[in-house]
């Protein structure tokens, strides 16, 4: 408790002495959820008082540990040190989180991390230096994460670099794992876009759009193969010129691009979904930023777009060309994006009517310029494939914001 007093004296420091029982029990969820380093207390309050995600706050705490073990240690190389600890952490992640679902142990023995640790070419011990090491000894004489967190927070990592695992792993059901996996997603892959009013061409009325966020770029091959992996579903059509990892994921029908985003939704508890037509063009616009550019990004239509004139004909690798204001990359070009609505006259759509036509923006690697300017909406046909339209993920701002909150 001498640890906890004293970080709770540097972040309280208003209370008085003998108050320190109140301090702990009014605040003691958020204590509980930085349990990790206390044995660091003046670098947990730094820290816990410049960061206000989850995740980032463990990445740096993480950090600090391993410059400690790495000061104490020199005759270990550090950059390889780094280098296997975190793959070797998520690794054993993963094995304690299987263990667990069969026996409800999250735990491994010493012979089985030290065979783990051989063919991963590196040590078990590593996890075990330090004052308050990662893994701790329990009576049985297994090893198990020093707190759940740390469990949590390596298995986000792993699924997030490996998303067939959001299929096996239960997110929903982790406390931490959750918020640092919607953390690292939003962080990393998406932009919040603040939200505004949004006045469309042609139409009188100003639209008000809430705060919202979306992917940097279009979903990219490699992520729709992970989940057709997951699914044990078969993955689109190849295009002539062959599947390209990092570029958009084409020849995917409108209800398949809504599959996935309530796949990935629900498995990692973020509210995805396409975005609405006006919600499209207000980020690709630089929402409130507007400085009314033809495309997404400026005027120059090579810098900032893959069109015919450029492109090859085929699909090019995602982010390799300019961003908009807001950071998001191939608005206009590349791929046409399948969105939610139902293609009418206006892009302000809330029509419940059926249609086989649905809204797509952009432009693609196929098209002449004037097609991938800002302006320009297009229709797709919801049940064909086709090789110029891809999709892009959104997600609500609002029900992030409340899971912040739970």
């Amino acid at each position: 408790m001498k640890d906890i007093f004293s970080y709770v004296r540097k972040k309280y420091f208003s209370w008085q002495n003998g108050k320190e029982q109140e301090v702990l029990k009014e605040n003691k969820k958020v204590i509980s959820e930085k349990r990790m380093l206390f044995s660091l207390p003046e670098e947990l309050y730094e820290i816990v008082n410049s960061e206000s995600c989850s995740y980032t706050m463990y990445e740096r705490l993480i950090d600090r540990w391993m410059e400690q073990i790495i000061s104490t240690h020199p005759e270990e190389e550090p950059d390889l040190l780094k280098k296997t600890f975190y793959g070797f952490a998520q690794l054993i992640a993963v094995r304690m989180y299987r263990k667990y679902c069969v026996g409800k142990q999250a735990s491994l023995s010493k012979e089985k991390l030290q065979a783990m640790a051989i063919a991963y070419e590196t040590r078990f011990e590593i996890l075990t230096w330090g004052k308050d090491p990662l893994l701790s000894k329990k009576e049985t004489g297994e090893y198990e994460f020093l707190h759940n967190s740390l469990l949590e927070y390596f298995l986000a990592q792993e699924a997030y670099q490996n998303l067939e695992l959001l299929e096996e792993f239960s997110f929903v059901d982790m406390p931490y794992g959750k918020k640092f996996l919607q953390e690292i997603i939003l962080r990393r892959d998406m932009v919040r876009v603040n939200g505004g009013r949004f006045l469309e061409k042609n139409q009188k009325d100003q639209i008000i759009i809430d705060p919202f966020y979306i992917d940097k770029y279009p979903l990219q091959v490699k992520k729709y193969r992970a989940y057709c992996k997951a699914k044990q579903l078969e993955m689109p059509p190849q295009p002539s010129w062959g599947w390209e990892e990092d570029a958009p994921v084409i020849h995917i029908k409108w209800q398949e691009a809504v599959d996935f985003c309530t796949w990935f939704g629900a498995r990692t508890g973020l509210d995805i979904r396409l975005p609405r037509e006006v919600e499209w063009e207000f980020a690709a616009r630089t929402g409130n930023y507007s400085r009314n550019f033809l495309y997404a990004g400026g005027n120059d239509i090579d810098e900032v777009a893959w069109y015919n004139k450029n492109s090859d004909r085929k699909t090019q690798v995602v982010g390799s060309k300019k961003p908009n204001g807001l950071g998001l990359y191939d608005m206009s070009g590349n791929v046409w994006e399948w969105c939610m609505d139902i293609f009418t006259h206006s892009a302000n759509n809330t029509s419940e009517h059926t249609s086989t036509n649905r809204s797509i923006r952009g432009g693609s690697w196929l098209n002449h310029s004037s097609s991938c300017k800002l302006g320009i909406r297009g229709f797709g046909v919801s049940d064909n494939k086709s090789s110029i339209i891809g999709f892009r993920l959104f997600a609500s701002a609002h029900h992030y914001d409340m899971n912040l909150s739970d």
